[in-house]
């Protein structure tokens, strides 16, 4: 009798250290809020970040670290899918290369800063592109630009509440319609010298006109694009109407594919196209550009409920398998 209590006793815990040690193998993947990425510059620095539908919350207290290139930050992977970076709690710098080159292939990209920032690293936000008409308004808290922090972004304003120190080609590049706002304790001088500061670029116009073979729809649109910059632009179908093809009106640009509704371009000047739509035979899909979605939150749920059935069955399994044992036991 108490041998065979003794093997079930073995079996039964064996079963119950297999059910606390699975569900950490399927523990929430890193970059999320239940297990977000640790990016503080120093042990005392708490901060962190983790992504939540399109957006990338960075929060914590203390310095976030700097990344020596842009395929060293941890959210690089799902870089060109954020549209927004929101700073919580009391995080005190944006770290060298941190945002570089974001909001390039998004729709809209912005930054939610915490008053709590005193410098802002050396390529932090290079190459930038913000949404339309955007103004970066730099608290008087910040004490530091470093080199080329804001350089190549597409910033409508420069906005100064402090007087910080800034790096020579902090904002080289900017655009050509960007004007700037001084703080009170800014002198003339100061502000001659970071005029000097600034280069800029030129800005040209792409429009575009939607027409069908039979005039019978038509539109236009323009858009303001920034010389050296690419923009990419889609002719969707509408009810009724078929994209069919590109033509170049006017200005100094190529399409290679006229029959690809998605098109690329980098623009030296002015730009008009025109694209053609025919009747379409059935009413076709608007087509549209993805949207994200993220199944994190539901993830790790479902994952545990699933670990927690299998993890039943094989316990039923091995206790079943341990009473046939002893009942033949018992017969011999």
């Amino acid at each position: 009798m108490r041998k065979w209590f003794r093997t079930l006793l073995s079996v039964c815990l064996a079963v119950l250290l297999l059910l606390c040690a699975l569900p950490t193998a399927f523990a929430a993947e890193a970059g999320t809020e239940e297990n977000p990425w640790k990016i503080g510059a120093a042990a005392a620095d708490t901060v962190t970040a983790y992504i939540a539908e399109n957006m990338l919350i960075i929060q914590g207290s203390g310095r976030m670290q700097d990344f020596a290139a842009v395929e060293d930050r941890p959210w690089n992977d799902a870089a060109d899918k954020i549209e927004m970076v929101s700073f919580m709690d009391e995080v005190t710098n944006v770290g060298k290369n941190a945002f570089k080159g974001m909001g390039q292939n998004t729709k809209s990209f912005s930054i939610y800063p915490t008053d709590t920032l005193t410098v802002i690293g050396d390529s932090a936000l290079e190459g930038v592109r913000f949404d339309e008409h955007t103004a970066l308004v730099l608290s008087a808290k910040i004490q530091k630009i470093g080199a080329r922090a804001f350089a190549d972004t597409n910033a409508d304003c420069i906005e100064f509440q402090g007087h910080p120190d800034v790096a020579a080609d902090a904002f080289a590049g900017i655009t050509a319609d960007a004007y700037t706002v001084f703080g009170s304790d800014w002198t003339e001088t100061d502000k001659q010298a970071f005029g000097g500061k600034l280069t800029y670029k030129n800005m040209y116009t792409f429009t575009t006109e939607e027409i069908s073979d039979d005039d019978s729809m038509s539109g236009s649109s323009v858009s303001y694009i920034h010389e050296g910059d690419t923009y990419e632009y889609r002719a969707d179908n509408s009810d009724g109407y078929r994209f069919d093809r590109w033509k170049v009106v006017s200005g100094d640009v190529g399409i290679e594919d006229t029959e690809n509704p998605q098109i690329s371009v980098k623009l030296t000047d002015n730009v008009k196209v025109k694209a053609y739509y025919t009747h379409a035979e059935e009413n076709s899909v608007q087509n549209g550009t993805g949207t994200i979605s993220d199944t994190d939150g539901e993830a790790p749920i479902l994952r545990s409920f699933i670990v927690w059935i299998v993890c039943g069955i094989l316990l039923l399994a091995v206790i079943a398998a341990a009473i046939v044992c002893i009942v033949r036991k018992r017969k011999k």
